[in-house]
């Protein structure tokens, strides 16, 4: 297992944190990724989660603590005391997705890319799959909520195409409190 830095942990940790927050993510059943082993450790830290406006610039929308794990990349908790653990896992060329279960009820999906600065973060909602027409491309389920995948192929593929198409909404950079 790969340890990262900091500027990774803080990347990957921003999406996670943002994407509950908005509305129609990439979701699936099953755990994609239940036989493959966490592929990245985060370093423990305190970082804020910001996303993108419409002119560009980025807002704090959270600040999380983060907190490594053994069996889990780690675990993140908002200034309320909500928690959740997740895994990242490596899909090469830079990026990297990050699951986490949702309630029992079902995974969520979200793709990070580490720079130098801040960990850049798509939330993979469902309307960009349909207005890039990746549903129809990867026979992607969706409904009012979610699109659903059934296949890691799948997703990493749709999860590419939405970085070379979309700017990131958020990112994660270490917090400056």
């Amino acid at each position: 297992m790969a340890t990262c830095s900091f500027d990774f942990a803080v990347r990957v940790l921003g999406v996670l944190i943002a994407a509950p927050l908005l509305a129609g993510c990439l979701v699936s059943e099953d755990d994609l990724y239940r036989a493959a082993p966490v592929s990245v450790q985060i370093d423990d830290g305190r970082y804020d989660v910001q996303t993108r406006e419409q002119g560009g610039s980025f807002t704090l929308k959270d600040r999380i603590t983060v907190q490594a794990t053994d069996n889990f990349a780690g675990v993140a908790r908002d200034e309320n005391g909500d928690f959740f653990l997740f895994g990242i896992h490596d899909i090469g060329d830079g990026y990297y997705i990050a699951a986490n279960e949702v309630r029992g009820l079902h995974f969520r999906y979200i793709l990070l890319r580490p720079g130098r600065d801040a960990i850049l973060g798509w939330s993979m909602e469902c309307f960009s799959i349909q207005d890039l027409g990746l549903d129809q491309k990867y026979d992607i389920e969706s409904d009012f909520l979610n699109c659903t995948v059934s296949d890691r192929e799948t997703l990493e593929a749709a999860a590419i195409e939405i970085a070379e198409n979309e700017v990131p909404d958020f990112r994660i950079i270490p917090s400056a409190e």
